[in-house]
């Protein structure tokens, strides 16, 4: 695995009530609406209410825990709203799709940095085989909308995945950079309807990231479009951009990856310093398993570079022709 290799080698709080707030919320919703205090907007609709929640804070571990969470508020005990908080209270909620939205106040940018301790996370038991932990767990409908303004990269070599996703209707639009020291989205075995539009994310730092998702069984309907992958640190059958992690044969349903460009330059180095010239398999599976059933894998649209030395789609041979069922 990596480690052993390497060892070888916003300053006020979000206010939906601002003008311009509510020019943005009204351009995305058709009905009358409502603003109310803190950092939470409320659109009156026949089907349901909308919450948008405003991160105003690059603190990647702050909690709302102490502050009612499930209140319809973003907020910690500090004032601000942070990513977690935020995703805390859409848990909380768990509104129909498209009723909760998460974005960043205006003016704020940089880098949300999910820092590498238990207390910091929001999941401490494993979420694949090869992460030990999501630094944030999201298991309710919920749209993030990064507006490519906020980074979320981990300055440790955590082993702890960025996102994991485990309920249903999940969106996440304009991510740039998203990164951890191991996955940056799992989608758990509840993971229905998620889909990641627009955006890139590139191993520039160093080589702590591995894998970019991983598809858990059970998990149906991901699509990822219109999004630019570059990098990733390989390590035989144990990493990929996109990672199948079967745990029994519960099929996986409909993946499909649209209008995305995977590149690689051609003279750049893969270390803990520079991770520009990492380059891994574009589809990987968990080698011990014998009862990965994927139902459904279109790669379309799509375009890919410079991947020299390295598998793209291993469906018919090596481990993938005895243990896997597509």
């Amino acid at each position: 695995m990596k480690r052993r290799d390497k060892n070888a080698d916003a300053t006020s709080r979000s206010r939906g009530s601002a003008p311009h707030r509510w020019r943005r919320l009204a351009a995305a919703i058709t009905t009358a609406a409502a603003v109310v205090g803190g950092s939470l907007v409320v659109a009156a609709s026949a089907q349901a209410a909308t919450h948008t929640f405003f991160v105003d804070s690059l603190d990647g571990s702050a909690s709302a825990a102490g502050v009612n969470v499930g209140n319809g508020v973003c907020e910690t005990t500090a004032g601000t709203c942070t990513m977690r908080a935020a995703i805390e209270e859409a848990n909380a909620l768990n509104l129909p799709k498209g009723s909760v939205t998460i974005t960043v106040a205006d003016g704020l940018t940089g880098n949300i940095d999910a820092l590498n301790a238990a207390a910091a996370r929001m999941q401490n038991s494993r979420v694949s085989n090869q992460d030990a932990a999501a630094h944030f767990e999201i298991t309710a409908p919920v749209i993030i909308d990064l507006d490519n303004r906020v980074t979320m990269q981990t300055s440790a070599d955590t082993a702890a995945a960025l996102f994991h996703v485990n309920g249903p209707d999940v969106e996440f639009r304009n991510m740039r950079q998203i990164l951890s020291g191991e996955t940056s989205i799992v989608t758990g075995p509840q993971t229905r309807g998620f889909l990641l539009d627009g955006g890139e994310t590139s191993t520039e730092r160093n080589y702590f990231p591995e894998r970019f998702m991983v598809i858990r069984e059970g998990a149906s309907d991901i699509t990822v479009r219109n999004y630019r992958i570059q990098g990733f640190y390989h390590a035989a059958n144990a990493t990929g951009i996109f990672y199948v992690n079967a745990q029994n044969n519960t099929p996986i349903r409909n993946v499909r990856i649209e209008n995305v460009q995977i590149a690689y330059p051609t003279a750049t180095t893969c270390n803990a310093s520079n991770g520009s010239g990492c380059r891994t398999d574009i589809v990987q599976f968990l080698p011990r398993n014998r009862n990965v059933v994927l139902d459904g894998f279109t790669f379309t649209n799509s375009f890919v570079s410079n991947l020299t030395n390295r598998d793209a789609f291993p469906f018919s041979r090596g481990t993938a022709a005895t243990s896997v069922t597509a």
